[in-house]
């Protein structure tokens, strides 16, 4: 895994992201309860911007970031932006975009992955879940 990031973790989300669609597609599902396909990752400076040409899906990962990787993008249609941080709708940085800010649980983006693979492996923890 190369290291983009400071941070091990964003650098762990930003793998399984361009390693996973299904977890790609359900996170832009769990935004606008749309499916979509061919979504592409990029790393940007202080987010993740996932898109194809129907979305373009930020996420932020670090606080006091720079508001010109949302700039570009936020007149544009369907231009979502995702925090895994309860706290980021209340920081003064991002006053700008604080009802655009879309918090997401990174447990229901789990089990909303979970839900949309298809794998074996996949269906056998969900065989798992069920057990009483």
């Amino acid at each position: 895994m190369k290291l983009f990031y400071e941070r091990l973790e964003h650098n762990e989300l930003l793998s399984a992201l361009e390693n996973n669609q299904t977890i790609c597609k359900s996170l832009a599902y769990m935004t606008t309860f749309k499916k979509y396909e061919n979504l592409k990752v990029v790393p940007k400076t202080h987010s993740i911007e996932i898109f194809n040409d129907e979305l373009i899906l930020s996420i932020i990962l670090y606080v006091g970031f720079e508001n010109n990787e949302y700039v570009e993008n936020v007149n544009k249609s369907n231009f979502q932006i995702v925090s895994f941080q309860k706290t980021t709708n209340e920081m003064y940085e991002f006053t700008e975009f604080s009802n655009v800010i879309k918090f997401i649980e990174p447990k229901a983006l789990f089990y909303t992955s979970l839900s949309f693979a298809t794998d074996n492996f996949s269906n056998d923890l969900k065989t798992i879940l069920e057990i009483n």
